[in-house]
């Protein structure tokens, strides 16, 4: 596979310059080569413990290789910052390291520190995939921060940062899985052949079914860098409360339990030679943030 891959660049200056001429196959291959190179050469633990996973988005970036990281001694888990408060699952041991995609601000990285020191943990080490230079220097200012071998892969200046992020949503686009990684979700195999289209008309046909109105399609989105083996549709429903006076019982009684704007359906495809797998999103971003936003509980969400 590595064969169809642009060579890797000597220096990241020399692959930033030149991200819009590659395709989004092969910056999904070549990222996912950094990645595989970054663990094998940084990763290394002296006996076993929790690698923390810092973020929903870190943990979508590293789970292709977390197989290997369990073979290299540790035990990772995701830890995320919710409501100022963490979460996280399973027994986390004494010492712990801390894995992140991207140091950007630096505010949550430090926080994580800061938060499991106080915890009685101790923090051995610090990977990053990437991280912007300036954040690291004042970072290391914070005595709490300095003590800790941080290794990074990339280390940025603010014209490097722009054209990675642009890489990094290429990686991310690219994939089914939904971009909350702790996301429950449910996974069905199909054993007949199904191609794009007949995906998309069979998907369509169960929504309007569903919500009891018969013009509601699926469009292609627009402005995303996808590879041409992966296709994005999106079902506006916008309109739901006021044209959809049809809806299946259950799909009432949600409508009627939340507050929601804009919500939409999203549809994604990805052929593969022999197979072909989909994913279905659906998406009601909620008017009110905090308190009240279930009506059947005022109290909470």
């Amino acid at each position: 596979m590595c064969n169809h891959l642009p060579p890797i660049p000597t220096n990241f200056d020399e692959y930033t310059a030149s991200l819009k001429e590659h395709k989004p196959e092969d910056i999904k291959k070549q990222t996912l080569v950094e990645l595989a190179s970054f663990i094998e050469k940084q990763i290394k633990v002296e006996s076993n413990q929790t690698l923390l996973i810092v973020g929903r988005k870190a943990g979508l970036l590293f789970q292709p290789f977390l197989s290997r990281l369990i073979d290299k001694g540790y035990s990772p888990t995701l830890i995320r910052r919710l409501n100022g408060a963490f979460w996280t699952k399973g027994i986390v041991s004494k010492h712990v390291s801390l894995l992140a995609d991207c140091i950007n601000t630096g505010e949550e990285i430090l926080y994580v520190v800061k938060n499991m020191l106080g915890t009685g943990h101790f923090v051995d080490k610090i990977y990053c995939y990437a991280s912007n230079g300036n954040t690291i220097t004042e970072l290391k200012k914070d005595e709490t921060f300095a003590k800790i071998p941080l290794l990074i892969e990339h280390i940025l200046n603010s014209t490097e940062s722009q054209d990675f992020f642009k890489r990094i949503q290429v990686y991310y686009q690219s994939l089914l899985d939904p971009i909350d990684s702790d996301h429950a979700y449910d996974i069905y195999h199909i054993g007949v052949s199904l191609n794009s289209r007949y995906i998309q008309k069979v998907v369509g046909a169960a929504c309007q079914k569903v919500l009891g109105k018969k013009n509601f399609e699926f469009q292609e989105d627009q402005g995303l860098y996808l590879p041409k083996n992966v296709k994005s549709f999106s079902l506006d429903l916008s309109d739901i409360r006021s044209d959809c006076t049809k809806l299946s019982a259950k799909a009432q009684d949600f409508v009627d339990l939340l507050d929601f704007y804009y919500p939409f359906i999203r549809l994604k495809i990805c052929s593969e030679i022999d197979y072909t797998r989909f994913s279905i999103m659906s998406c009601f971003p909620i008017e009110s943030i905090g308190h009240g936003m279930i009506k059947a509980n005022k109290n909470g969400c």
